[in-house]
């Protein structure tokens, strides 16, 4: 028979380890907490910046800090390419601070507005499964 081991691993994951006398995994339970991700959505800045070295997971959030109000639409693959706005999956709200569930296995596109998108102000994620 093991014991169970409690360890917190980061600020939100925590993994519950079943060991034995012998310190062998015998089972692992992580909790599902989901991760936030920050993204600034801001003129002269690089949204995909601050996620450089992250995997993003269904079940995550991206933050979007978006201090200007600027618009920002979840868009298809061809108004990313182009940074037009015919076809919109999403318009979210132009506040500060913007919470956007990735709840699917598959690539989102957003962007700000056509006249900004044409800045630079566009974003591409690759979510994986969960």
């Amino acid at each position: 028979m093991g014991k169970w081991i409690l360890l917190r691993v980061g600020p939100v994951k925590i993994l519950f380890l079943m060991v034995d006398r012998s310190a062998k995994v015998l089972k692992s339970l992580a909790s599902v907490e989901p991760d936030y991700h920050r993204v600034t959505w801001q003129r002269g800045i690089d949204p995909a910046s601050t996620l450089q070295f992250v995997t993003l997971r269904v079940g995550d959030y991206l933050d979007f800090i978006n201090p200007e109000a600027l618009p920002i639409a979840e868009v298809g693959q061809t108004d990313y390419a182009h940074c037009t706005w015919t076809d919109v999956k999403d318009d979210l709200p132009p506040d500060a601070v913007v919470p956007f569930k990735l709840t699917e296995s598959r690539t989102y596109y957003f962007a700000s507005d056509p006249f900004f998108c044409y800045k630079g102000l566009k974003f591409e994620a690759q979510v994986y499964p969960a």
